[in-house]
């Protein structure tokens, strides 16, 4: 996922926010993950697809 630098999505309370350099936004390895999951998933469910998007998107990391 290529993310624009100007970063159209920064939230309005951090109107200066920088990109670190060699960030996963700057490498491009920044994945977009359900908010519901993430933020209030609670339980064994919400874990497993927790640990279901880590394997999606860092196993491919560690194979490079």
């Amino acid at each position: 996922m290529k993310v624009n630098r100007q970063m159209p999505w920064r939230p309005a309370c951090f109107p200066n926010a920088q990109i670190a350099p060699g960030s996963a936004v700057e490498t491009g390895n920044a994945h977009a993950v359900l908010d519901e999951t993430w933020m209030t998933g609670i339980g064994v469910i919400a874990a497993g697809k927790i640990l279901d998007d880590l394997d999606k998107y860092l196993k491919p990391l560690a194979e490079k």
